[in-house]
């Protein structure tokens, strides 16, 4: 099981973050490969996203369902169909000691099966064997993800400002030669 754990603070409150969060159908605001989430449900556990990605020449909708949620502080969601991948985001309160800038950290952790996943019609196993293709994924991911929470924050806080992305676990099967 491959697990990617990263977190950035906002200065906003912790119902604020994870109310932004939850809002799955307003994410293709930050990214150029997300074209449309559709909500299948009324936003509660259970709930199923359809989530139309497009990115070089791959372009196919993915689907989501909510699978916890413990507000302000939790989102669990799973992938279904051909991807093994689950995950959730985590919003921490600021620390008990009163100040008032002390910012919320927001984590996104998600684990990943290569093993039970299919990836179906581009070849994905093939595909990811390459060390080349992984590290060049990987570094594109990092990339894009530093992008997109600057984009978040600035939506968020209401002023753009540079975030630090901070990588609490990276697969290293994904840096391997």
């Amino acid at each position: 099981m491959h697990r990617l754990s990263l977190a950035t603070d906002v200065h906003v409150p912790p119902e604020r973050a994870y109310e932004f969060l939850l809002d799955f159908p307003n994410y293709p605001r930050y990214t150029d490969v997300l074209e449309e989430v559709r909500r299948e449900g009324s936003g509660d556990v259970g709930t199923e996203y359809h989530f139309d990605v497009a990115w070089w020449r791959i372009s196919r909708t993915v689907r989501s369902r909510v699978t916890g949620l413990e507000p302000p502080r939790r989102i669990e969601w799973r992938l279904l169909g051909d991807l093994a991948v689950q995950g959730r985001w985590r919003v921490d309160p600021p620390a008990a000691d009163g100040a008032s800038d002390a910012p919320t950290r927001v984590h996104l952790i998600a684990e990943y099966d290569p093993a039970g996943s299919r990836l179906a019609g581009i070849g994905g196993a093939a595909l990811l064997s390459s060390s080349r293709v992984r590290r060049t994924l990987a570094t594109r991911l990092r990339a894009d993800a530093e992008s997109l929470l600057e984009r978040i924050v600035a939506d968020l806080e209401g002023s753009p400002r540079p975030v630090d992305l901070e990588v609490l676990e990276w697969p290293e099967e994904w840096m391997a030669e």
